[in-house]
């Protein structure tokens, strides 16, 4: 997220020596959970104990919307399949909850990522079972990805470095055995020659193995999938006919237990596209605050920022009085009022007192707004309002777009005034 001041009521305010800007620009690294959709994580235990894998232990992940898989594992591991939490804790931390459901009882450790870099940076990681209770430390690195836009075009069949990346959905429309029937849906990932199918239909079953993908025409590619998690393993190739710039038709065929058969159906392709870091998180501008006079009528205390970026952000959002005065800041207002506008003018929600719930306002940006708590406050560094207090505060979740928060006086009451926005990790 982009915070950035920009009202005429500071610009007067700097002039006259009545205000400050006091922006916190910071190194953040660690992803948000969007970032992590698309990610493909390689890691080198130190140490570790049961069941984790000892020094030197090796493996990739490869991370996809809440799914995940194993490969390129040291021989003291196992491949592993299952789906994923990501959460950020802080601007260089996150957790990430891996939960395998290829073992029987899953298993579901809990992995805490310390970022030094935009990129890298150390692991803990704890888990129970088979009567084991150990944990493993070691470094990682991560190679994030984003879905490549396309707009309708010819067909096109991608090259081979396109395709190192890759999410397909298949349909048949219709098939006889080892394949499914009409009807049959499926998912899989492509991860560098490296393949995870999941999000199938009830007749099909996961499947995780190797791949070689060919260009063969203008629109025409084979792709030659080796399923390892069976025995013997089962190899199918798949013949490509693109009929758009990422859609097509395929047919498949094989012989696995007996039986020798093919399908055909439909595909969508979404290619993947390695960048060097997650999206808007390095030096951003977390938090902005403004001092000034709050007047009346043109001379409120107006500060504007930014969202950017495909997602909503979480931001706090104060306006303090009443407590200034303690930290030594003369002429405070008594009894500040904060509202938020979206871009058009319109009122998205107001405070008067941080403990009252916010009256929304009418703007139909779809945001969600809640009453602040001194949690909220401490989450993001900002120091604490007594109990009961007239300062102002709001927690806001905000879709892309520009904004300004407001700070007036209830009954048109004045004196010197904070405005603070906070992005919420």
């Amino acid at each position: 997220m982009k915070l950035e001041s920009r009202c005429r009521q500071l610009l007067f305010a700097v002039a006259i020596g009545l205000s400050h800007i006091a922006p916190s620009i910071l190194a953040q690294y660690a992803p948000n959970p969007s970032a992590m959709n698309y990610a493909v994580v390689t890691s080198t235990v130190t140490s570790g104990t049961l069941p984790f894998g000892g020094a030197g232990s090796t493996t990739t992940i490869t991370l996809t919307l809440g799914n995940w898989f194993s490969y390129d594992f040291s021989s003291n591991l196992s491949s592993g399949v299952g789906t994923y939490a990501y959460s950020q804790t802080g601007s260089n931390t996150g957790v990430l909850i891996t939960t395998r459901t290829n073992l029987n009882p899953t298993f579901s450790p809990v992995e805490t990522l310390t970022f030094t870099g935009p990129n890298s940076g150390n692991f803990s990681i704890t888990g129970s079972y088979d009567g084991y209770t150990g944990s493993a430390q070691g470094t990682f690195t991560i190679t994030y990805l984003q879905p490549q836009t396309f707009a309708s075009g010819p067909p096109y069949a991608p090259t081979t470095g396109e395709f190192n990346y890759a999410i397909v959905t298949s349909t048949i429309t219709s098939g006889t055995l080892p394949f499914g029937g009409a009807g049959s849906t499926s998912t899989s990932t492509y991860s560098m020659g490296n393949y995870f199918n999941y999000n199938h239909s009830a007749d099909l079953s996961s499947a995780v193995g190797t791949y070689s993908y060919t260009k063969t025409g203008s629109n025409t590619g084979i792709l030659t999938g080796t399923q390892t998690n069976i025995s013997p393993n089962f190899t199918a190739t798949n013949s490509l006919t693109f009929t758009g710039s990422n859609t097509g038709n395929f047919t498949v065929s094989g012989s696995y237990d007996g039986y020798t058969g093919s399908a055909q159906g439909t595909f969508q392709v979404t290619y993947l596209v390695a960048k060097s870091e997650p999206s808007s998180n390095l030096d951003r501008l977390i938090n902005l605050s403004t001092r000034g006079f709050i007047g009346t009528g043109s001379q409120i205390l107006i500060a504007g920022f930014v969202v950017s970026g495909p997602a909503a952000e979480t931001v706090l959002i104060r306006a303090d009085g009443p407590s200034l005065a303690s930290l030594g800041v003369a002429g405070s207002i008594s009894a500040p009022q904060l509202t938020i506008f979206d871009s058009s003018g319109n009122a998205i929600a107001t405070n008067i007192g941080w403990g009252n719930a916010p009256s929304l306002g009418s703007s139909t940006v779809l945001a969600t707004v809640q009453q602040a708590s001194a949690t909220s406050f401490s989450e993001v560094g900002a120091f604490s309002l007594p109990a009961g207090s007239a300062d102002c505060a709001m927690v806001a979740i905000l879709p892309p777009g520009n904004y300004t928060a407001q700070v007036s006086g209830v009954d048109n009451s004045t004196g010197v005034g904070l405005v603070e926005v906070y992005e919420i990790p």
